[in-house]
């Protein structure tokens, strides 16, 4: 949605002008200020979140495959509202109601991004041609189906333009001057709530959208990508973001070459298990650490079951950050300046030695401490034993979580021991300068300070802000660190349930159809033949191992009620069929599952997350 000031900017320049009346109706063209400021906003909010996969959905140029799920809010027989012009909605939402009458005017300073008219037969309902409508959601001039997308979208009404209709249309621009026939048209409000923020200027998803309450239960964002982009909006982010246009160049080119071979699974290099999922421990381990924990002997935690390989230590990795040297809280303690801030310290410093007895001199406290080296050892934190099997060994452990927090802690920073102050150390704070000025305004979490403006509001910190200081900044290095392996072992955990649903680790969203369709196929097509001579009948025997797909397998589910199909309608009674035919039941208790790597459908485009597994079942030919 646009600003107020731009709406109204908006409305001023352009709206006026476009309106054009007649006898058959009028027309609201659409200003160019207006597609020009909303391709200003796309812009603008793409680049803010364009190394967030999860909020771009990635490629720009397909429509993002998290989106709104409708509900059926017409009922069965289509009955038409008072102005037969849209069908009767039975379900609404009380926020979209704001943002639309029931003419289909929008609220809020909103804009369509198409043009719209009105006809003197239909009492002033704003309109919309079908084709106005596919375009600004499909982004391009090309031609669409139009009847297979009114199948897609049944809850629209469909209506189209007597010769008079289309002639008015033409005259004032709405389509061009040589059309002839008919043009399918719909209401502008049924547009909004099929498509909601789609179809507005700067659309946001849940804020301009009429299902915002639906939005909100099913885990939506506001700050998630709406539109589908077009090449030339693309091509912009490409030249304000060049690293994005490597990633562009190489997802076309994959594109491209999966576009040539008829199959991308079977020719896709997939990852390998090995290096990602880690397996459970062995039994005997597991008793000895239940041996060992019970004697009271806290030995390294057993993570039960698998789990992804990779760990961050975090005593290695992060720890609690030291302000002060050796004797800096004992001198403080000793002139009873805990509460005093540090920079009068060196005056208290010389009263307390000036008040000392003859002959103590030798155990005043110096007036300058140096700067103590940090000390190497971690300071042990809670939890830190779960999250590494071996704590021992974790600092020569190489993985990928530690290889990205690595440059966190080193080669980036440079002590600056100008900032130590009476004993206190402040020498690990960032500072600004010339060679970072403009490429990176944080250092694990704090800012890039000023030189002059941290000292003076340095030497205004007392001692005991100093110790809650180190415990806050500690709480910013550690949150940030996290945040930063987040994405690696999110990825991670995506593929570990990849492996455990059975399907190719790495398999892309593209491919799923053909997982589906042709992978799942080829999977239970797939035999086996084995040769054997038996001595006792002086033959050979070969052996056809054939796969069978279980209740399990992808659209093979047995379930069709709410209950499992062993629970039978009434307690303590076997269904006639089975007490009947006892060789049945036997058939069926034969049947083994071999694999025990089941495979599930766990893309979110998926309809069910219905499992797959396999067995195997061997004939003697």
């Amino acid at each position: 949605m646009l600003g107020e000031d731009e709406g109204n900017t908006v409305l001023e320049k352009g709206n006026n002008p476009s309106l054009k009346q007649g006898e058959v109706g009028a027309v609201f063209i659409v200003p160019k200020i207006l597609i020009r400021e909303h391709e200003r906003v796309i812009l603008k909010q793409i680049l803010q979140i364009l190394d967030q996969d999860e909020l771009v959905q990635p490629p720009l140029d397909k429509f993002p495959y998290k989106k709104l799920e409708l509900p059926k809010y017409i009922d069965e027989l289509k009955t038409r509202d008072a102005t037969n012009t849209s069908y009767k909605m039975i379900q609404l939402d009380a926020y979209g109601e704001k943002k639309v009458g029931s003419n289909g005017e929008l609220f809020g300073g909103r804009h369509y991004l198409f043009n719209t008219f009105t006809f003197t037969a239909h009492m002033g309902v704003l309109l919309v041609l079908l084709q106005d409508v596919i375009k600004v959601l499909y982004q391009s001039n090309a031609t669409h189906d139009e009847d297979e997308f009114i199948v897609q979208h049944d809850q629209i009404l469909v209506m189209e333009t007597s010769e008079e209709q289309t002639k008015f249309l033409a005259k004032n621009g709405v389509i061009p001057e040589e059309s002839k026939g008919s043009f399918k048209y719909i209401t502008a409000r049924s547009a909004f709530v099929e498509f909601g923020a789609s179809v507005i200027a700067g659309g946001q998803r849940i804020v301009d959208d009429y299902w915002e309450s639906l939005a909100k239960k099913q885990n939506l964002s506001s700050h998630q990508r709406v539109f589908k982009l077009s090449t030339s909006l693309i091509s912009k982010i490409s030249l304000l973001r060049p690293s994005f246009q490597n990633n562009r160049i190489s997802n076309a080119n994959e594109i491209s070459a999966n576009t040539n071979n008829t199959c991308t699974i079977s020719t896709s290099k997939f990852e390998s298990q090995y290096p990602i999922v880690t397996e459970q421990p062995s039994a005997e381990i597991r008793e000895a650490y239940i041996e060992n924990f019970a004697k009271g002997e806290h030995i390294s935690a057993i993570v039960p079951g698998q789990s992804i390989s990779g760990t961050l230590e975090l005593s290695a990795q992060f720890r609690v950050p030291r302000y002060h040297s050796k004797n800096s809280f004992q001198q403080a303690l000793q002139m009873k300046a805990m509460d005093i801030p540090i920079g009068r310290h060196e005056e208290l410093l010389a009263q307390y030695e000036s008040q000392a007895p003859d002959g103590s001199a030798s155990i005043s406290l110096p007036n300058h401490i140096p700067s103590v080296n940090p000390s190497n050892k971690p300071i042990k934190r809670m939890l830190s034993s779960i999250l590494d099997i071996n704590v021992s060994s974790s600092k020569n452990k190489k993985s990928e979580e530690n290889e990205m927090i690595k440059p966190m802690n080193k080669g980036q920073h440079k002590n600056n021991t100008s900032l130590n102050i009476n004993g206190w150390k402040f020498e690990s704070l960032p500072l600004k300068s010339a060679e970072n000025s403009g490429k990176q305004q944080y250092y694990r979490g704090l800012p890039l300070y000023e030189k002059n403006t941290l000292l003076e509001r340095l030497k205004q910190l007392t001692p005991n802000e100093i110790k809650e200081l180190e415990h806050l900044h500690d709480a910013v290095f550690v949150n940030t660190g996290l945040q930063n392996v987040r994405k690696v072992r999110t990825k991670k955990w995506k593929k570990y349930w990849q492996y455990k649903a059975g399907i190719p680790i790495g398999l892309k969203r593209s491919q799923l159809d053909e997982f589906k369709n042709k992978y799942l196929k080829d999977v239970l097509a797939q035999t086996s033949v084995t040769t054997n001579f038996n001595e006792i009948t002086n033959t050979d025997e070969t052996i056809t191992t054939k796969r069978v797909p279980n209740p399990n397998f992808l659209g093979n589910c047995n379930i069709k009620d709410f209950k499992p199909p062993y629970i039978y309608s009434h307690v303590n009674k076997v269904p006639q069929n089975v007490a009947g035919d006892k060789t049945a039941v036997k058939l069926d208790t034969e049947v083994k599952n071999t694999n025990s790597n089941p495979v599930v459908a766990t893309d979110p485009v998926a309809a069910k997350p219905d499992n797959l597994a396999l067995q195997q079942r061997s004939s003697y030919e």
